[in-house]
Parts: C-alpha cells; sequence; structure tokens
C-alpha cells in the first residue's frame, strides 16, 4: 500500500476520466462487486456519474496488484458517501 500525492492522484483521474466519459471502462464482474451494486441500487449508469465526479479528496490508497492481475499493476482505492444504506 502506498499514498500517492496529491498532484499524481489529480493526473491519475483526469486521464482517467477521459476514458470514464467516452465510457471505455469495466467493473470488476465479481459477485461481491454485482452483490454490493445491486443492494445499493447502483445501476451502470450512476458507477459512471460517481466515477466523474471523484476529485483527489475522495483517494484513499494505492494498493499493490490484485490477485490474477499482472505484476506492474495497481489499484487505486477511492472512497465516496452516497447518502443510502444497505438493508439487513
Amino acid at each position: 500500500m502506498r499514498r500517492a500525492p496529491v498532484d499524481e492522484v489529480a493526473s491519475y483521474l483526469q486521464r482517467a476520466k477521459v476514458l470514464i466519459a467516452a465510457r471505455n471502462v469495466v467493473v470488476m464482474n465479481s459477485q461481491k462487486n454485482r452483490a454490493l451494486l445491486a443492494a445499493l441500487e447502483i445501476r451502470y449508469q450512476h458507477q459512471l456519474e460517481i466515477l466523474l465526479a471523484l476529485t483527489p479528496r475522495n483517494y484513499c490508497e494505492t494498493l499493490a496488484a490484485l490477485e490474477g492481475s499482472d505484476e506492474d499493476e495497481e489499484a487505486w482505492v477511492f472512497g465516496v458517501k452516497e447518502g443510502r444504506r444497505l438493508r439487513n
């Protein structure tokens, strides 16, 4: 895990938003992701809106390569509060 400097995060988001706006985005298709997105009632268009609204203030950390990915890949972690609660 590492914390990237704010200017690096801003640059990353700028490049990512170009891809997101062009809908060149793939959300990890895991059971865990699908279940959480369904529970939060977040559809694909809303996912894109959330991603496009990210700012460096939403940045949490950068993780090393995820299992099953290339060694030199990283996972950038961002967090947002959507005002929705999971039902028990």
